[in-house]
């Protein structure tokens, strides 16, 4: 059975990853020596900083080396990038599990979902300048709710980024059985 490794990247750039960067970029050199070149990242990882760490990784190795999936539908409030300048210190600050759940919960209260064709588009090129890539081999739409199936045309929206010729490959990300049922 011929076995395919992803790196999920939810914790690159993350807050509340505890391990330098330099231990981060080691093991995904360590991976891609290794054959291990699929990396899964988001719009919301980092506050973007996962796509911009891992845009910077892949200028060390040729670009077919790598097959990238990144998501998008959710946004960030205004905060975000406050919170995006402010890691250094909130980084000292979340080492107290009180602090991480205050700085979790102001992340989820900051983002929303939309997944309008011109939002998701947007959010896809944003996505590709910060993998410093012309396209993604896979973009997925971020756990859309069962009302986002309702209220957006969420067919029609990955036909038209399929279409625009800035990723290879569409889809769903789904996290529970409601959802799979509305993509299927």
């Amino acid at each position: 059975m011929h076995q395919k490794l992803i790196i999920g990247c939810g914790r690159l750039g993350s807050l509340n990853n505890l391990y330098p960067i330099e231990k981060i970029v080691s093991t995904i050199n360590l991976a891609v020596r290794h054959k291990v070149t699929r990396f899964d990242t988001a719009n919301i990882y980092g506050q973007g900083d996962s796509e911009r760490i891992l845009g910077r990784m892949m200028q060390r190795w040729p670009a077919e080396v790598f097959e990238i999936t990144t998501k998008g539908g959710f946004k960030f409030g205004n905060h975000a990038s406050v919170v995006r300048y402010a890691k250094p210190l909130l980084r000292i600050l979340v080492r107290n599990s009180r602090a991480l759940k205050f700085a979790t919960r102001l992340r989820t209260n900051q983002s929303s979902q939309d997944f309008a064709f011109e939002s998701v588009d947007k959010s896809l090129r944003q996505s590709l300048t910060r993998l410093q890539r012309t396209s993604a081999n896979v973009f997925l739409l971020h756990e859309p709710a069962p009302e986002h199936f309702q209220r957006y045309d969420l067919d029609k929206t990955l036909r038209r980024l399929l279409a625009g010729g800035i990723a290879d490959r569409v889809g769903v990300s789904v996290t529970d059985r409601l959802q799979l049922q509305c993509a299927l």
